[in-house]
Formats: C-alpha cells, structure tokens, sequence
C-alpha cells in the first residue's frame, strides 16, 4: 500500500521547486500557457464566468489567476507538490494580485500521516475538509 508520504515525495522529485520556479516566471512574462489559453477558451465557451473555481492539480496557478481577473468570484487551490504551492502563493503575494487575495484559498495534501486502518490513503479523509471549506 502506498502511503500519502510517499505520493507527496514523489510528487515532490518530480514537480521540483526549480521547474516551479521556471514556470512562475514564464507565466509573468508571457502569459497563460497554450493548454491554460484552451482551457480558458472552453469554460468561456460554456458560459462559466463567475462563482468559485476549484483548481485540483493548479500548479503555479496560471488558471486560477486568469480566472480571478474575468470574475470568477472565489478560488481554491489544491496542489500535491510542495514546490508548486510555494510557487502560486509566491503569485499570490505579487502587488499585482492584491485583489485577488481575499478571494483565493490553497490546500496542499497533508504531510507524514502513512495510510489509514481500513487502507485507504490519508488524504481521502483530508477531502472532506477541504470540500467544507469552500
């Protein structure tokens, strides 16, 4: 069985601070992505232009931020990789994003819990408040 310790390591090997980093600063310079931009194009598509966001897997937040500046209401981040969430909360405390800050929530999976009795990972119980919170 696999432990939440070890998906959040290996998330962590894989999504590093560095390419975090990089990412960061490529979306400050140019913009959304092109997989952000189609993203981007479809919920303007269907018409969803405001409410709360949900953003599992945000990594630096490119979406989320796009979303908060054409009026979505309210945002929360969840990111597995601890160099990701570092990365959009450092977006989150740019000056340029002062609005956005009431408006936005991050949640990174719990940390060092191993799994449960009945098997199931730690972090499944750890939804629950997430969902709550919104």
């Amino acid at each position: 069985m696999a432990c939440c310790c070890t998906f959040t390591n290996t998330v962590d090997q894989q999504f590093t601070s560095k390419k975090a980093g990089q990412e960061l600063e490529r979306f400050r310079r140019k913009g959304a992505g092109p997989t952000t931009r189609l993203l981007l194009a479809g919920i303007a598509q269907a018409g969803i232009g405001d409410g709360t966001l949900l953003d599992v897997g945000a990594g630096v937040g490119a979406l989320t931020f796009e979303l908060l500046d054409r009026g979505v209401r309210r945002a929360v981040i969840v990111e597995a990789s601890a160099g990701y969430t570092a990365a959009a909360s450092n977006e989150r405390s740019d000056p340029s994003r002062a609005r956005h800050r009431h408006r936005l929530r991050q949640w990174r999976f719990p940390r060092g819990r191993g799994n449960r009795a009945d098997g199931q990972c730690c972090g499944a119980r750890s939804c629950g408040v997430l969902l709550s919170a919104l």
